[in-house]
């Protein structure tokens, strides 16, 4: 199953997906602004389409923001990440990129994945 596939299964299956947080009431997204590597990360929280949450965002944003990924969660999940990478605020829920919050988004869309494809079988 392709990455493309997973998150499209991931989009139509996700709600009460448990999660450490309790059952998934919606998308935790990652949104880069800025170049490769990205300046600024979007940590934040959607019970819709992530991809409708870019195309929003873009509107009032004169950096091209990427989607980065997605994964099933919850509002408490999101602000859990938010205090994580405290440190790194730039601004509500913008933060500074570096590795350390490339990783922690790399390894949640890793987890999901994983869990998915695991549910296919």
């Amino acid at each position: 199953m392709t990455r493309e596939e997973l998150l499209a299964r991931c989009k139509t299956d996700w709600r009460g997906r448990e999660t450490m947080y309790g059952p998934a009431t919606g998308f935790v997204y990652f949104i880069a602004a800025g170049g490769n590597p990205p300046r600024a990360i979007k940590i934040g929280f959607t019970v819709n389409d992530p991809r409708r949450r870019l195309a929003s965002l873009q509107t009032s944003n004169h950096e091209h923001l990427r989607l980065m990924g997605y994964v099933p969660g919850t509002q408490t999940m999101e602000a859990e990440f938010h205090d994580v990478c405290s440190a790194l605020r730039i601004r509500g829920e913008w933060f500074e990129s570096n590795l350390y919050i490339l990783r922690l988004m790399w390894d949640q869309i890793e987890t999901a994945e994983f869990f998915e494809a695991e549910a296919a079988r």
